[in-house]
């Protein structure tokens, strides 16, 4: 994807304040390093930390450059307080709202994508500073990152996303990402203002839950899955749903929900508790829907049998179109062990589920529901039904029979 310059003011580059020459009863200006040690040893004693309010942590600025007879205004003290804040010259890149997610490869090159849409920051980091904040960021969400291991998918506090990878897996510097959740639609008629879907389609995808349909959200890479299912799972409030997700990305307006999320290994190398496990564990919590955030392992299979039980259920898959969902759907459940036949996830698949959902990517980066699906059982396994599909016109009515279940009210 082609890359542009954002616009914005140059990147903030405090350098080292030494002064010499000083006036007498003018105290010589330490570097910034030593300045961001001060309010830190300062926010230890008062007990505050980088998730603290952000006045508090400009009020712990103010106290240490007053102690040093340091101006309390400009551009030092903005730094200082962004720094402590966690994110220090990219803070100013995070607060925005339409900014969907940040990364870099190099911190010399940071990029970020507002809209759907990719461009490159005026952002310019150094390696240790940017390695340390990612560092304390790893640390306050309780996670490890080192040479063994080398890489965490973690929640940060305000809801994003982060991702790291370090050296050796990664050649030279630390790929980062950091996914942020800007203002979620929480009813499918967002979802319908926004154009990602009609209004026909989104009765459909109500009715269809609201009946207790098995459902799959498939698409590319950041093409609005999680998003999409959010807003379905909010058309049936007054059930109980259970969710489990490697890293909590739901976010579900119900009074009746409970989050799980998986658990690496300790340093002992136990401790792990991965989506299978949850989901066993989902099933004696006596859910009305059980939701995997993305099935892309051996967990496919639990899922499945769980459709296939009656308790209904959802979760997103990583797919080129409705009908490799079903291909993949019907390939992951093998990992799960030998004894498991391709014959009889096939033949699961469709008794059990009901209706995929795809998402695809439209031009301008403008993300769009591309196809609904049903799923019919046939005597090889599953049979696919256009319900609704954009051929690039518009979503428009397939050919496929809406079940009488599903007729909108």
């Amino acid at each position: 994807m082609g890359e542009t310059m954002a616009p914005g003011r140059a990147p903030s580059r405090v350098q080292s304040m030494s002064m010499h020459g000083s006036r007498p009863g003018v105290i010589s200006a330490p570097d910034r390093q030593t300045l961001l040690d001060s309010c830190r040893r300062q926010m230890a004693a008062v007990n505050l930390t980088p998730a603290s309010d952000r006045d508090d942590l400009t009020r712990v600025v103010h106290r240490v450059l007053t102690e040093l007879r340091l101006p309390l205004s400009g551009e030092l003290a903005a730094d200082l307080t962004a720094s402590l804040a966690g994110w220090g010259a990219l803070q100013e890149l995070l607060d925005r709202p339409d900014v969907e997610e940040v990364w870099w490869n190099d911190p010399a090159r940071i990029y970020y994508s507002a809209a759907g849409r990719t461009r490159l920051s005026n952002v310019v980091l150094a390696a240790p500073d940017a390695q340390a904040m990612v560092a304390r960021a790893v640390a306050a969400c309780g996670r490890r990152l080192d040479v063994t291991q080398p890489y965490v998918d973690a929640q940060l506090a305000d809801g994003s996303r982060l991702h790291v990878v370090i050296p050796p897996i990664t050649r030279e510097h630390w790929s980062v990402n950091i996914r942020r959740y800007v203002t979620r639609p929480q009813r499918l008629a967002d979802l319908v203002a926004m154009g990602t879907m009609t209004a026909a389609a989104a009765d459909l995808l109500e009715a269809a839950m609201r009946a207790g349909a098995n459902l799959i959200v498939s698409g590319g890479t950041h093409t609005g899955k999680t998003t999409t299912l959010n807003t379905l799972l909010c058309a049936e409030p007054a059930v109980r749903v259970i969710t489990v997700e490697e890293v909590r990305e739901l976010s579900l307006p119900l009074s009746d929900w409970v989050a799980l999320q998986t658990r690496d290994a300790g340093v002992e190398g136990t401790g792990s508790v991965v989506l299978r496990d949850l989901i066993r564990e989902s099933l004696r919590m006596r859910p009305q829907r059980l939701v995997v955030g993305e099935v892309r392992g051996p967990e496919a299979l639990d899922l499945l049998l769980a459709m296939n039980c009656g308790i209904p259920a959802a979760g997103t898959i990583h797919a080129n179109s409705a009908a490799d969902a079903i291909d993949r759907l019907t390939g992951l459940p093998l990992l799960a062990g030998t004894n498991v036949s391709a014959e009889f996830v096939a033949r699961t698949i469709g008794s059990c589920l009901d209706v995929i959902v795809h998402m695809t990517h439209a031009a301008g980066g403008h993300r769009t529901v591309g196809q609904i699906a049903s799923v019919q059982p046939g005597p090889r396994g599953a049979v696919v039904g256009c319900l609704f599909i954009d051929e690039g016109e518009g979503l428009i009515r397939g050919g496929a029979e809406i079940p009488r279940a599903w007729q909108p009210a």
